[in-house]
């Protein structure tokens, strides 16, 4: 395989592998402040109460952007696996259809 062709597919894998770990993080995080929120003995309108709010929004942010970063690191490693076609049997082609699929 070429090697502009291998380190664009290996880039675009790489992306993708950490976007889904950040995704998933940023989940977990946002049902945790979920679960804090609904466990709260706060008054709502305190300021550890709108913390809690603001912590909330903030994963929710992060979730949304994640999840958009992702869809486009997809689409990227979509295009350089169609580049590396004529390699199905190289292990990051591989690894990247598994990815996708």
């Amino acid at each position: 395989m070429d090697t502009k062709v291998s380190r664009t597919l290996r880039i675009n894998l790489n992306a993708v592998k950490r976007l889904i770990r950040e995704h998933s993080s940023y989940e977990s995080e946002l049902s945790e402040a979920q679960a804090q929120i609904s466990q709260s003995t706060f008054e709502p309108g305190t300021s550890e109460y709108k913390r809690l709010l603001d912590i909330r929004g903030e994963a929710e942010q992060m979730v949304q952007d994640c999840s958009r970063r992702l869809e486009e690191f997809m689409g990227k490693l979509r295009a350089s696996l169609n580049e590396a076609a004529a390699f199905p049997e190289d292990p990051l082609v591989v690894e990247a259809r598994a990815i996708i699929q």
